[in-house]
């Protein structure tokens, strides 16, 4: 059965991701939870997914915090993110933020 695109059950596996974050956080697996966030992010895959900011804001957070390194593939997410014009603005600052944060001082501000 096709899933409408006014059906709220089509962000169903993004959600799923965002728990699975939750609960490898909360078991201090970090690497799985960020891998988690990442997963959600790219499921959700439209900027009417409620919790996109949350999402996002979770990935950067346990990156900030140093619970886990920083990976190639994260970064080329936050680049992803950074030069979408569409993406909402506050996920574009929370991945530049958090990759300047993290050491890429090379970083090019994408946002205007």
């Amino acid at each position: 059965m096709a899933v409408s695109a006014t059906d709220q059950r089509r962000y169903m596996p993004a959600c799923m991701a965002m728990q699975a974050a939750a609960l490898a956080a909360r078991d201090g697996q970090w690497r799985a939870c960020v891998d988690a966030y990442k997963q959600s992010f790219r499921k959700s895959g439209r900027l009417d997914f409620g919790p996109r900011y949350h999402v996002v804001s979770g990935l950067c957070a346990v990156l900030r915090d140093e619970e886990c390194p920083t990976s190639p593939d994260d970064m080329d997410l936050f680049e992803e993110v950074i030069r979408d014009e569409k993406e909402h603005a506050e996920c574009r600052i929370q991945c530049a933020f958090t990759r300047g944060v993290g050491g890429d001082r090379t970083f090019v501000w994408y946002l205007s």
